[in-house]
């Protein structure tokens, strides 16, 4: 009887010993999936809201306080309806325009932005970006610049992009190439 009882409670601890390791390894592992997803995270700058978006590689060009900047990644609307941007923010800048880069020349778009159901829209040097004006402070590579982007519905959707040096995205404005033309005239 006592041999028994003997088996019984080694086979209970063993029971209970294998219970708990395999509980350590859930537990593991999703302490390991949830550190992999915040590392993720932090290096895509993923952001998500009320509107229904999605954002990935966002980044901001670095330029001193006082400049310009633009801010690029793309967009995805995970939403079922279209969502049309009416106005972006951003505590860094005096202001916020949509532009995008037409033969060349950079101007602020015409109409406001529609971004379709399951649609992604590209900022990128060269095309669309949002640009920031009159920056308030310096923009250094690796500082974080945030931006509210609202939505015609009154949604809002958040982002933040990580700023870094960059050399490109020195397109013109229409109307100063206008200006450089016809002073270049009257050189003539």
């Amino acid at each position: 009887m006592f041999k028994s009882s003997v088996r019984k409670s080694a086979a209970a601890t063993a029971l209970v010993a294998l219970a708990l390791a395999t509980g350590a390894c859930a537990n593991n592992t999703d302490a390991a999936s949830t550190d992999a997803h915040e590392s993720h995270a932090e290096h895509e700058s993923h952001a998500h809201n009320e509107a229904h978006m999605h954002t990935h590689h966002t980044w901001v060009k670095s330029a001193a306080a006082g400049e310009m900047t633009a801010v690029f990644g793309e967009l995805h609307n995970e939403g079922e309806t279209p969502l049309e941007l009416t106005g972006v923010t951003s505590d860094s800048a005096g202001s916020v325009q949509v532009h995008e880069v037409v033969n060349g020349m950079m101007q602020e778009t015409a109409t406001n932005l529609v971004i379709g159901p399951d649609e992604t829209v590209a900022f990128e040097p060269g095309g669309y970006h949002f640009m920031l004006m009159d920056l308030k402070r310096d923009i250094l590579a690796g500082d974080s610049v945030a931006l509210t982007l609202t939505f015609s519905d009154g949604s809002t959707f958040e982002l933040t992009a990580e700023a870094r040096d960059y050399a490109g995205a020195e397109e013109g404005y229409a109307e100063h190439e206008a200006e450089h033309d016809h002073d270049h005239d009257h050189d003539h």
